[in-house]
């Protein structure tokens, strides 16, 4: 298995970051792991350009995609509770395509090596050209539709001290002003990554109305307007 690797094991090992007291936190590496993993399913479909595609390099650019923010808070530059609140900069990819560079020296090819890191610094481009940049920016924006980003959004706004009223009014937001549809379309390249991407929005709303229900009360009124007639 991929998870396996000497690279899988050396990403953990410098994408997890631990605290002064020795807590560990696995945020940023479950993320990296989950669109690694994408990455290598996408770039699996018919409609994706294999010819020119180095697959160790995708692979290593996906784990290494958000390693800037683990430079920075190794600097001391950021709190660990900072890590992802706000998208990847391009001094973050940059940040990445360097500890990538240095981190995976010794166990891939200069070459891939050289792909890799350009791959991560294309990701601020408009026009992307590398097919490897094209699958990990689809692989990475799916984190953003269905019920992994309302974990993410549950992960941002329990740090930030909010509670489920803010959760369900950002959703609520997002839904009247077109945000999802908006995002499909600027952010993912592949067709069939976008209709997984509909998919998923169509399962978060359907989760998000329950959890409106379940918070308001709103389900004990049908609750009892069902029960209270057999109890009579």
């Amino acid at each position: 298995m991929a998870s396996e690797s000497p690279i899988w094991e050396r990403a953990e090992r410098d994408l997890v970051t631990v605290d002064p007291q020795g807590s560990r936190d696995v945020w940023l590496w479950e993320h990296s792991k989950r669109v690694a993993n994408n990455a290598r399913r996408i770039s699996a479909l018919p409609d994706t350009p294999t010819q020119r595609l180095d697959p160790v390099a995708l692979e290593a650019a996906a784990l290494y995609h958000e390693a800037g923010w683990v430079c920075q808070y190794r600097q001391g530059l950021i709190t660990r509770f900072d890590i992802m609140k706000l998208p990847t900069s391009e001094e973050q990819h940059e940040a990445a395509a360097r500890l990538m560079a240095e981190s995976l020296r010794g166990l891939l090819k200069p070459r891939t090596i050289e792909t890799a890191a350009l791959v991560l610094r294309q990701l601020d481009d408009r026009i992307i050209r590398a097919p490897e940049t094209r699958i990990l920016a689809d692989a990475d924006s799916l984190d953003e539709f269905g019920v992994l980003a309302l974990c993410e959004t549950i992960h941002r706004q329990t740090l930030d001290g909010q509670g489920i009223d803010a959760i369900l009014l950002s959703w609520q937001r997002r839904r009247e002003f077109g945000y999802w549809k908006a995002r499909i379309g600027r952010s993912i390249h592949s067709e069939a990554v976008k209709c997984v991407a509909i998919q998923r929005i169509e399962q978060l709303d359907q989760f998000m109305s329950l959890l409106d229900s379940c918070h308001t009360g709103e389900d004990l009124s049908q609750a009892f307007q069902e029960v209270l007639p057999e109890a009579q």
